[in-house]
């Protein structure tokens, strides 16, 4: 970034930080793009500082910035874990250069947040003729809800002569909390991480899907609930093994990172793909109510199918956000 551009992001802080801290800020921040620091990085900056000061009206600069971040890192290749990254390491700078928790701050980062997921969802899509309804989720990269649905129907019509599939469903319970407390890019973060481990324990066969604000599943075609429960297991060990799963939002935080529960729904005969998602939401009933951190199924006597210890079945490999 220039130097007209660096001052110009100085400058838009008068209102918020005095000169020389939003140098220092936007120093200390741009320094993980590399240099030069990209033209947009300083903008984004600029609208953040404007925003976030006191009394002061919305910044269209920041949604604009924020666009132009997001089209930048989808044209590096990266996903919208970059973005979450991006923003959640402006904020300790930020708080640090204003002397404490800037009340305005987490707004403006979320809002900064949804322009740049979008835009970089956008230039990641491939444009096809006659397209329609979005086929995957903006944050995740998995796929939505409906064509989980549409691919669940098909397994289950096709059940009788190729054998059942199973569901297996991930549930960050407080998630909903966490955010209320951290905000939802810390939220984020922790659904991030999520989807990440469900692909690495996925096979090319399986089908991934967001299902709701603090739900992923898994659709594994043709799996009896003996290797369902494996695969369930094996993701749970996953979670579990990744230390930056347990953190804590903030040092000194009271508040616990959300926990993982995991269900396992199959039926012999399923009538629909509604009887099945029924039957993962009913084991993460069960998963819930044991507390957490477990993976129960629909059907009782899956207790007696021996669990996988986590040391054998599980790599740990470190997960990496991009």
């Amino acid at each position: 970034m220039g130097t007209d551009s660096r001052e110009r992001a100085a400058r838009s802080g008068d209102a918020l930080l005095d000169d020389e801290l939003a140098r220092r800020v936007l120093a200390a921040w741009g320094a993980r793009f590399g240099d030069p620091v990209p033209w947009v990085a300083g903008e984004l900056l600029r609208g953040v500082l404007l925003s976030a000061a006191a009394d002061a009206p919305p910044s269209v600069g920041l949604a604009e910035a924020a666009a132009g971040l997001g089209v930048l890192r989808a044209q590096q290749g990266h996903d919208a874990a970059a973005l979450v990254e991006d923003l959640l390491s402006l904020r300790a700078p930020l708080e640090q250069a204003a002397g404490g928790p800037v009340p305005r701050l987490t707004s403006c980062l979320e809002q900064a947040l949804r322009s740049g997921v979008g835009a970089l969802t956008t230039e990641r899509a491939a444009p096809t003729a006659g397209s329609h309804a979005p086929t995957r989720d903006p944050l995740t990269g998995l796929l939505t809800r409906a064509v989980l649905v549409e691919h669940l129907t098909h397994e289950v019509l096709s059940a009788a002569r190729y054998g059942a599939p199973s569901l297996v469903v991930l549930d960050l319970d407080g998630l909903t909390r966490f955010m209320d407390v951290h905000g939802h890019l810390a939220g984020d973060l922790h659904l991030l991480r999520t989807a990440e481990i469900l692909v690495a324990a996925s096979r090319r066969s399986d089908l991934l899907a967001r299902l709701g604000v603090d739900q992923v599943a898994l659709v594994l075609p043709r799996t009896d609930l003996t290797r369902a429960l494996v695969v369930a297991r094996r993701v749970l060990a996953r979670s579990l093994a990744d230390a930056r799963a347990g953190e804590r939002a903030e040092p000194g935080s009271t508040l616990e990172a959300p926990r993982l529960s995991v269900g396992v729904g199959w039926l012999s005969a399923p009538a629909s793909a509604a009887d099945l998602l029924d039957a993962a939401q009913q084991a993460l009933g069960h998963a819930r109510r044991a507390g957490g951190r477990v993976v129960e199924t629909n059907r009782p006597e899956a207790a007696e199918i021996p669990r996988v210890a986590p040391s054998v079945a599980v790599e740990t490999r470190p997960l990496v956000v991009r």
